[in-house]
């Protein structure tokens, strides 16, 4: 009887990682956001001009004084690209 159960349990184990793997790779292909992403890093240089896109996003972590000492500092550039700020003035209100 106990070899059965072992034998039972390891079926058991076995098609769920069969399945869990199956739902994983299915979630990879039909994954929207992915989907997206490998499309724009095709058309880089088509959409912006760009030979690719950035690697990740920013994780730099400013403090509102250093902002307004160089609000250039806000934005990551990819390679060849340059920009300019052409307001830092407060308005008190939200932007829409």
């Amino acid at each position: 009887m106990r070899s059965r159960n072992c034998a039972s349990l390891s079926r058991s184990a076995a098609l769920t990682l069969v399945v869990g793997g199956a739902v994983a790779l299915a979630a990879e292909k039909t994954d929207r956001g992915i989907a997206v992403q490998k499309d724009l890093d095709n058309k880089a240089m088509q959409l912006f001009g760009v030979n690719q896109t950035l690697d990740s996003s920013s994780t730099t972590d400013l403090t509102s004084a250093q902002i307004q000492a160089n609000p250039g500092s806000v934005a990551t550039l990819a390679n060849g690209l340059s920009a300019r700020v052409v307001s830092a003035a407060q308005t008190g209100r939200p932007s829409t």
